[in-house]
């Protein structure tokens, strides 16, 4: 579902939440997995079980779903661009070990885009299969995920032997980054999810009020979630951290770390960061994001303001932030899982 908050005009910075249908999920005979396009037809993805080289690169998968069908591959690079998906579109989260390499112990996922979600790429992939059809990928940048490294991309467009094509997203010059999120199956559960929408709602309705972002104002993250504080520390769920001990609000640091990310992408020098603290574990970055310690934001609040750890920075020009909210279904039933995390299956 789209999230609730109003879009302020003016130029937009994007964050999207997106959670993840695993492929394991979707119920079709042999695994198969089929996405409506616009024309009717339907893309098959199957996936069979193989034996996979530990040093396979993470583009390596297309091959396998194809069963070797893909007889050329080509990666280029283009001008930053906005995606715009047109209908449903495929969302490929590709597992990835930290140094970048496919990893075989987590499971391909794939999510259902609907129509009207923006991503930014900078890189695109054209498959060539032996029928003479061409797949087309776009690589999407600045993604992060809690506990998993990994890449994403979206189908673009399809092309068929006699050329006809099939677009699924439309491709524009982009005039500021968008921040992607991507939290799967194994790191978000109920109470993290309802903590982020409690934040995201407190940011929207904070920069409605004072018509977005102003140049010169400093901003603390702790006061726009109302957490400085401590006002909404009854609204906000405990979650477990990953030594089982439960965390108010725990699942913010998600956003600030967006934040963090949208600012550095905007070439926010460092001396504008008035405080900022990074988790021991930080969020994975994507092959084609900034740098974990660059980015990462870590908040922390305690009953009294010297007790906190905040992300403060002084903004540098008068703006206004426009988030989108995308939720998709796991394939985990609500009574399957725990409202803090500490029994949602580890995949």
């Amino acid at each position: 579902m789209l999230s609730p908050f109003s879009k302020i005009p003016s130029v937009p910075d994007r964050e999207k939440l997106v959670g993840i249908h695993s492929i394991n999920d979707l119920k079709h005979d042999e695994h198969e997995i089929r996405s409506p396009l616009d024309s009717g037809s339907s893309l098959p993805i199957t996936v069979r079980s193989s034996e996979l080289n530990q040093s396979i690169n993470s583009w390596g998968f297309i091959d396998i779903i194809y069963e070797n069908e893909i007889i050329h591959r080509e990666k280029s690079t283009i001008k930053t661009q906005r995606i715009t998906t047109l209908s449903i579109t495929p969302l490929i989260f590709i597992p990835l070990r930290d140094d970048f390499i496919l990893d075989v112990s987590s499971e391909l996922q794939v999510i259902p885009i609907p129509p009207g979600l923006i991503f930014q790429t900078s890189n695109v992939v054209r498959f060539r299969t032996r029928n003479g059809e061409d797949i087309i990928f776009g690589i999407l940048d600045n993604t992060y995920n809690y506990s998993q490294t990994g890449v994403a991309a979206i189908l673009l467009e399809l092309v068929d032997y006699n050329n006809n094509i099939i677009r699924l997203t439309t491709l524009e010059p982009i005039h500021s980054p968008i921040i992607t999120y991507i939290g799967t199956k194994s790191d978000i559960y109920p109470n993290k999810i309802e903590n982020i929408l409690i934040a995201l709602k407190q940011i929207t309705t904070l920069l409605e009020k004072n018509g977005g972002f102003h140049k010169g104002i400093s901003y603390s993250y702790l006061d726009m979630v109302g957490l400085n504080d401590g006002n909404l520390f009854s609204s906000y769920k405990d979650g477990l951290n990953k030594f089982l001990n439960p965390i108010r609000a725990n699942g913010i640091c998600a956003i600030a770390t967006g934040l963090s990310a949208l600012l550095h992408e905007k070439n926010y020098a460092p001396y504008v960061f008035q405080e900022k603290w990074v988790h021991k574990e930080m969020y994975r970055q994507g092959p084609f994001s900034p740098v974990r310690k660059k980015v990462d934001a870590a908040v922390e609040f305690g009953l009294n303001a010297i007790q906190n750890y905040d992300f403060k920075w002084v903004h540098q020009s008068d703006e206004s932030l426009e988030i989108e909210l995308t939720i998709f279904p796991t394939g985990i039933e609500f009574s399957e899982s725990a409202l803090m995390g500490w029994l949602v299956p580890q995949m």
